[in-house]
């Protein structure tokens, strides 16, 4: 799944598509998590939330900062 979500990015980003990046972002920072490379996974998920800003999406942001708040927390990183 996440050799065809980062093809997937490549395209949307060649096409300016910001909601399919963001999208991507998503799935591969949940990919990375669920299989315990947490450190990609917090990368996927904070490019993710500097595109949510960039669009000035809430919503979306409001979902990057749980993202990264349950991986930290899997991490032991409650600071």
């Amino acid at each position: 799944a996440i050799d065809y979500y980062e093809q997937c990015l490549i395209i949307a980003r060649s096409l300016n598509r910001s909601r399919s990046a963001i999208q991507l972002l998503k799935n591969l920072g949940n990919a990375c998590h669920a299989i315990g490379e947490y450190s990609k996974a917090i990368t996927y998920h904070e490019e993710r939330l500097l595109l949510a800003q960039q669009i000035q999406d809430i919503r979306t942001q409001e979902q990057c900062l749980d993202s990264l708040g349950i991986t930290c927390e899997t991490l032991g990183d409650y600071a």
